[in-house]
């Protein structure tokens, strides 16, 4: 009767050890999947920043070419006009 009572208490105690093991392996795994949050937050943080600050040059720069493109087209302007007026003279 003991000797079944201990295969009992036996069989329970390594059940409740399989069942332990496999619940320190999820926490492991549940605290690495967070690391791996972590870390995806920080580098989506990062590259948020570095991309706004590129979008704000490209911006700048378009604005800048913009400004240069108006400017090129009234001294063409001012070329033709003087080109005609030369013509008249001669």
């Amino acid at each position: 009767m003991e000797d079944k009572t201990f295969e009992l208490l036996e069989k329970l105690y390594n059940r409740m050890e399989e069942r332990f093991s496999d619940i320190e392996s999820r926490m492991a795994t549940n605290q690495d999947l967070a690391r791996v949050e972590q870390n995806m937050v920080r580098l989506e943080d990062k590259f948020d920043t570095k991309i706004s600050a590129l979008f704000d040059g490209v911006t700048g720069n378009t604005e800048a070419i913009d400004r240069l493109r108006v400017e090129m087209t009234k001294l063409e302007t001012k070329v033709e006009e003087h080109e005609v007026k030369l013509k008249i003279v001669k």
